[in-house]
């Protein structure tokens, strides 16, 4: 499964703690921004149903006409101060808002170091990991081989999330 992640991943604002290239655009701009986008990715065959904004912030606003264009939209920790601290995966509007929160989001050797408590206590529930790959190559990759083996038997497919959100939402497949 593909996912957008914004045009150019270009920020609008210089600070760091404000980087996005989302927010503060009116509904017109971030619609424009968003189809350039999609368009790049259709002239190669790609259809994206998930949304992954750059800097993981976009305004809480955008968030309706995102979830009306995609099957999920992620966020991250730096959505918090945007769209408040939300359980993972949760509907919001017509879409799944899917954060990733720390521990999860972070290094490898951080996700391993909270991955035993979090198998112990979590059922069946869709938890998401984000990895940055800078941070792991920094690594030597050494945490992500030892992360992809601890998860295997638990992870599934963007596909199987995308067929429980169609599940929940009433679509069918076809």
């Amino acid at each position: 499964t593909a996912a957008l992640h914004g045009r150019d991943h270009r920020s609008r604002f210089a600070s760091p703690r404000q980087h996005s290239e989302l927010c503060g655009l009116d509904r017109g701009a971030t619609q424009e921004l968003v189809e350039e986008g999609l368009q790049e990715l259709a002239r190669h065959g790609i259809a994206p149903r998930v949304f992954v904004p750059p800097f993981n912030r976009f305004d809480a606003r955008q968030l309706e006409w995102l979830g009306r264009r995609f099957a999920v939209v992620c966020g991250g920790p730096e959505s918090i101060g945007l769209l408040g601290n939300q359980r993972t995966p949760g509907w919001r509007g017509e879409t799944v808002y899917l954060p990733s929160y720390a521990p999860f989001y972070g290094s490898a050797a951080q996700v391993l170091a909270a991955l035993p408590q979090a198998l112990a206590h979590a059922g069946a529930v869709w938890l998401p990991i984000v990895l940055h790959w800078g941070w792991e190559a920094d690594a030597g990759w050494r945490d992500l081989e030892r992360l992809a083996a601890a998860i295997a038997p638990h992870a599934v497919a963007w596909e199987e999330l995308l067929a429980a959100v169609d599940e929940s939402a009433g679509v069918s497949a076809a």
